[in-house]
């Protein structure tokens, strides 16, 4: 799908190039479709196909960050609003739910890449791997769920940007 660019979010797909933008809120909405194909009695097959729409923030969750950096309640504030809050990384086109902000990590920090072990910090393998410039070395990291429930990684609230479901609760 990737070839006619449509993008896989969860189990749809989504045209970002025929997004429509509504900069005034700061919101793009991306058409697309959720298609399944089930059997049914005599041999035949139901093609089932659902239009949707995707509501994506244009600005990033390292933007919201600074935003409510203002107030002194800030760890709070952020905590209350981003923890089981659902982001979407535009590198990958992947959904994730926030779990914790690690105030005291940072994308210069290392880490152990499981499959070689090998150390490497957060900003040199997203520019690595993801091909993706991280330009702010103080922000927290955020703690995200991954395909897997037990599954914990880290992403620069940078490189996410938060879904209108996650802003309004789900």
């Amino acid at each position: 799908m990737k070839k006619i660019g449509l993008y896989p979010v969860q189990d749809a797909y989504f045209d970002p190039k025929a997004a429509n933008s509504l900069p005034r809120h700061h919101l793009d909405v991306w058409p697309g479709f959720m298609a399944n194909i089930q059997p049914v009695d005599g041999g035949r097959f139901l093609l089932n196909v659902d239009t949707m729409s995707k509501v994506i923030r244009t600005g990033t969750v390292l933007d919201m960050l600074r935003e409510m950096s203002r107030d002194r309640n800030f760890h709070e504030i952020a905590q209350d609003t981003l923890v089981e809050s659902v982001v979407m990384t535009r590198f990958n086109s992947m959904t994730y739910r926030v779990k914790e902000i690690a105030w005291d990590s940072h994308p210069d920090h290392q880490f152990e890449l499981r499959k070689t072990g090998e150390s490497i910090s957060f900003v040199d393998y997203f520019q690595k791997h993801h091909n993706q410039r991280i330009t702010d070395l103080r922000q927290p990291m955020l703690v995200v769920q991954g395909r897997k429930k037990t599954d914990k990684i880290m992403i620069p609230p940078e490189l996410c940007f938060p879904t209108v479901c996650s802003l309004f609760g789900e």
